[in-house]
């Protein structure tokens, strides 16, 4: 199982919070949409954002220049 960082933005494109997502060992060919669709989901679980703002999110995978800076 390989963790990723999901980044989940507002509609202005504003990072909230980055999420480590690991997928459960029964997806074997995960794709970022995979993993993005959990970082939602996160999101929505730890009420981020109120209700009503939570269509306007957006997410992008977290790549290695992106860590480090």
């Amino acid at each position: 199982m390989t963790e990723r960082r999901v980044d989940v933005m507002d509609k202005a494109g504003k990072v909230l919070h980055t999420y480590p997502i690991t997928l459960g060992a029964s997806n074997t060919s995960p794709r970022d949409a995979d993993y993005e669709k959990e970082a939602l989901s996160a999101a929505r679980t730890a009420k981020l954002v109120p209700e009503a703002d939570f269509a306007n999110l957006t997410t992008r995978m977290r790549t290695a220049a992106q860590a480090s800076a």
